[in-house]
């Protein structure tokens, strides 16, 4: 008796079917045969198995839009993941419970995509094979990369409990007092209102 157990193999990004089976050395009249048994393994992976990746620059306002970017161009495109590299401001202000999302390290072997278009939207960004693995270095500096995506990236923005604990105290904290002065002048001399 042999057995075979070929392994899964990927097939343009699709995870191929694994078969398994035990093959018996007999034929179908002797005692003791047994037909070969195959099972299919459905796929777990989605088709897409492709990713893009930003290594974030600025500070939190700046991270917060190429995060919103970023992720509006993998649903633009239909790339299951999404790497952003950096981030520890974003990380530590609001919670993200993105399954699509990871923040590591992307890939140095991966495609690098550049756009030096500045504050206007570079639809070149937007025709990608998302079977690839592309790392993005551009400004990203227009809304409508994510418009498509408004709701995500609005709960992706959540912030943290503890964030918000420490807005309210400081918020309570602060005595907001509003003073209007308006002065009126007259030959007979200058009247100073206050509320």
């Amino acid at each position: 008796m042999d057995q075979s157990t070929p392994t899964p193999k990927q097939y343009g990004g699709a995870l191929g079917l694994q078969l398994r089976g035990r093959l018996v050395n007999q034929n179908e009249s002797s005692p003791g045969y047994r037909m070969p048994q195959i099972e299919q393994s459905i796929p777990t992976h989605k088709l897409h198995v492709g990713a893009l990746g930003i290594k974030l620059r600025g500070r939190l306002g700046n991270q917060m839009f190429q995060y919103a970017s970023l992720l509006g161009l993998a649903s633009t495109m239909k790339f299951e993941r999404v790497i952003i590299e950096g981030g520890d401001q974003l990380k530590d202000t609001f919670k993200f419970e993105n399954d699509r999302v990871e923040f590591g390290k992307v890939p140095p072997h991966w495609k690098v995509v550049r756009s030096t278009k500045s504050r206007i939207f570079d639809e070149t960004l937007t025709h990608f094979n998302n079977n690839s693995e592309l790392r993005i270095e551009a400004f990203l500096e227009s809304w409508q990369y994510f418009k498509t995506i408004e709701s995500t990236v609005k709960k992706d923005f959540t912030f943290k409990s503890t964030v918000m604990l420490n807005a309210k105290t400081l918020l309570n904290a602060i005595k907001v007092k509003q003073e209007i002065n308006i002065s009126f002048t007259k030959d007979e001399g200058t009247f100073l209102v206050t509320w």
